[in-house]
């Protein structure tokens, strides 16, 4: 009995997060935040319930408070990509350029072909207006993600801002 009890506790973290889950898809984030500190008063090393605060904070429109809690699970999990993906938007959102350029290219080192951390790229050197490089980074966009028209509009923008039509 002690040894199932032990399992069922052991389980009760990820219980306590995919309650959080269900309460931010219905946009309730006192809730959800809620549950997802108790699954980490579980387990403390539950990375998944650390960038689900950050999911929270997103949702509440602060990427400050989002993006310290994706360096938590970070620190818990560096090659945890959710967290790095989440972490390099919330820098992006907050103008952090440089700091999202550098999660996004830990992205792309995690998982080469990530489409949604290649298109981050091109959309910082748009910020940092640096054409060339944003046009090298949507060039391996559209290589990878073949179907997706946002990538091949971004690319044809971008060529075409340099000049060279014939590749728009």
């Amino acid at each position: 009995a002690q040894c199932e009890l032990a399992r069922e506790y052991a389980q009760l973290d990820q219980v306590y997060n995919t309650m959080g889950l269900i309460e931010l898809a219905r946009g309730r984030t006192k809730e959800a935040m809620s549950h997802f500190k108790q699954a980490i008063a579980l387990n403390a090393d539950f990375v998944e319930a650390h960038c689900n605060i950050g999911l929270v904070w997103k949702q509440r429109r602060d990427n400050q408070m989002a993006a310290d809690a994706y360096l938590s699970g970070i620190e818990i999990d560096p090659g945890f990509l959710p967290c790095r993906e989440n972490l390099a938007t919330a820098y992006f959102a907050l103008g952090k350029y440089k700091k999202a350029q550098s999660e996004y290219l830990k992205c792309t080192e995690l998982k080469a072909n990530h489409c949604d951390c290649r298109n981050g790229l091109g959309q910082v050197a748009l910020k940092q207006n640096d054409l060339p490089l944003a046009s090298q980074h949507f060039q391996k966009l559209v290589g990878i993600c073949r179907q997706d028209a946002e990538a091949w509009y971004n690319y044809g923008f971008v060529e075409f801002q340099l000049g060279r039509c014939e590749k728009a």
